[in-house]
């Protein structure tokens, strides 16, 4: 787990409205540098009171958010994961995994960088066309 970087696209964005992850969206801005608006080729799904991401290079759309620079990426990670659904046992099925990939920040820097991407089903969800999430107040 050598990367500090993480890309956040909904409840997890410091300019989140939403009372969904409050209390991890303040721990999160305590305990990392946010690097900046940024993007990564893909598409965003409404799935309700947060979105998921699928990254598509092919898909000729991008979804929008932050990088975050971690001060301690290995504690992080595990209360992320939590709160994500990305448990030691995966039953039920996580609609999440992370992963690494390339994002483009907004500056024109490319950082690798953790990611939470969405791997439920894609049945029935809407497309937000504009790659950005709004979120529910």
């Amino acid at each position: 787990m050598n990367c500090a970087h993480l890309f956040v696209y909904g409840t997890l964005m410091a300019s989140a409205p939403s009372e969904m992850g409050r209390t991890q969206r303040q721990l999160l801005q305590r305990s990392s540098t946010n690097l900046g608006p940024a993007s990564i080729p893909g598409v965003l799904l409404d799935l309700g009171h947060y979105p998921g991401l699928i990254v598509d290079r092919r898909s000729g759309t991008s979804v929008h958010g932050e990088i975050l620079r971690l001060e301690n990426p290995v504690s992080a990670m595990k209360w992320l994961d939590e709160y994500e659904g990305i448990l030691a046992d995966p039953s039920p099925v996580p609609e999440y995994r992370r992963a690494l990939d390339c994002v483009d920040l907004d500056s024109g820097a490319v950082l690798q960088s953790w990611i939470y991407v969405y791997v439920g089903s894609i049945a029935g969800r809407p497309v937000i066309a504009s790659g950005r999430w709004a979120g529910l107040v």
